[in-house]
């Protein structure tokens, strides 16, 4: 999730809230430098999208995962890759040690704490779900991920999730390279948090529709990319 000012609500507060793993109680950071999405608004998004069936079996990326609640849900509720990642040291460990508390019955690849923007070194491997875990700025993932996409090496995203820091325009600029280098598959969507009392994200792609929900003082922007 996003850095802002706002502190944790307490460090037992954050679970998974569907799925398989409903109820697990997740750990969260205690800095105050990032933003975990509160359970209820989880609650209502993953509502819409399982409403939609956009989680099962999907391919999911949270480029911005703070605690990694968002890809933990997905997995709760039967994602088949999930792929997480956040700059910020903590969260990074934050987020290993509750995709550890899950017991999925795999190691989590280590091999991606580094990676290159000049090659793709992204293996997925046969287990379901896959799940991979990055320590890096979101732009050099997104290049990589690009490449291997385009080498048929990765599939295209069917579920993204960009809760980037609320003072930041880090999601949209997301949101606008995932789009223009159609790294998101048919009907693929993007979930982009933001606070509602700024601007309304404009997203210029063509062959997208947009939806915007407010819960509390989050407003959720759903980028749904519209079959050609």
């Amino acid at each position: 999730m996003g850095r802002s000012g706002q502190g944790d609500a307490g460090a037992n507060s954050l679970q998974i809230i569907g799925g398989k793993f409903r109820g697990k109680r997740l750990q969260s950071l205690r800095t105050g430098e990032t933003r975990p999405t509160m359970n209820r608004v989880r609650e209502s998004v993953f509502n819409v999208l399982e409403s939609g069936g956009k989680v099962r079996d999907a391919v999911v990326l949270d480029l911005f995962a703070g605690t990694g609640a968002n890809g933990l849900e997905c997995i709760s509720r039967g994602a088949e890759v999930v792929v997480m990642n956040d700059l910020d040291a903590t969260a990074f460990r934050v987020i290993q040690k509750n995709v550890g508390s899950l017991k999925l019955g795999q190691e989590l690849a280590n091999d991606c704490i580094e990676i290159s923007n000049s090659s793709y070194k992204i293996l997925l491997s046969s287990l379901r779900p896959d799940v991979r875990v990055f320590n890096c700025d979101y732009k050099v993932l997104l290049v990589n991920l690009r490449s291997g996409i385009s080498s048929g090496m990765h599939p295209k995203f069917d579920l993204v999730f960009l809760d980037a820091p609320y003072d930041s325009d880090l999601g949209i600029a997301a949101a606008h390279f995932l789009l223009e280098n159609d790294m998101l598959s048919p009907d693929g969507v993007i979930v982009l948090e933001s606070d509602k009392k700024s601007e309304i994200p404009i997203i210029n792609i063509n062959n997208s529709s947009v939806r915007h929900e407010v819960y509390g003082r989050s407003r959720i922007t759903f980028l749904t990319k519209n079959q050609n």
